[in-house]
């Protein structure tokens, strides 16, 4: 199975697209495809994000200035949707990633709880956020497993009912990866399909 979800991402990769960006307010695109991604950041009222893409092969790293908590990177994909990574210059830990389209896209965020912020204006990035609520729920349960588990051998019932506890967990681990799976099978051309296979299925 595993084989064939590295088969399904390889296949995805060359989806992602190439562009040029600027992160100026004032320049307007006349074609088509643009995108536009204004980010609002409460507790930032200055500074910088950084902005992580692809260009071909190379990784390309855009700092935006951030003006009385917003900023805007306007830019041209060549076709398709590509993953961007967004992340305060200061932060680099508390980052998001959004799949941007040639569309306009906000961002709404806290300062240090990027993790949690508010992408529209996407369709793939909704498809995958609505895929990603079911993925929690069962990460979720499995982190409650494991956490059964080890009050378990604290106090000696591990051996009574180990087993069951990781047939369970298995269980729970196996219908993650066939949600994730149905969701590449049935959007076999989408970028969220390959990030969501890429990020929790092959490990």
């Amino acid at each position: 199975m595993r084989f064939l979800l590295f088969a399904i991402t390889c296949s995805f990769v060359f989806y992602s697209c190439n562009h040029t960006a600027t992160n100026s307010n004032t320049n307007k695109y006349n074609s088509d495809s643009t995108f536009t991604l204004s980010g609002l950041i409460k507790g930032a009222d200055a500074g910088s994000v950084v902005i992580v893409h692809k260009e071909e092969n190379t990784k390309i790293y855009d700092t935006v200035t951030i003006n009385k908590g917003s900023f805007t990177y306007a830019g041209k994909l060549q076709n398709g949707t590509q993953a961007f990574t967004v992340y305060l210059a200061n932060m680099d830990e508390d980052r998001i990633d959004i799949l941007v389209e040639n569309t306009n896209i906000k961002l709404v965020a806290i300062a240090g709880k990027f993790t949690a912020a508010e992408v529209t204006g996407s369709a793939a990035q909704l498809s995958l956020i609505a895929l990603q609520k079911q993925v929690t729920n069962l990460s979720q349960a499995m982190k409650e497993i494991d956490k059964q588990a080890s009050e378990a051998e604290l106090n000696g019932t591990l051996e009574a009912i180990g087993d069951s506890l990781f047939a369970l967990y298995d269980l729970k681990d196996s219908l993650r990866q066939l949600i994730i799976a149905t969701f590449a099978i049935e959007n076999p051309t989408s970028i969220a399909s390959a990030y969501a296979v890429s990020r929790n299925l092959l490990y």
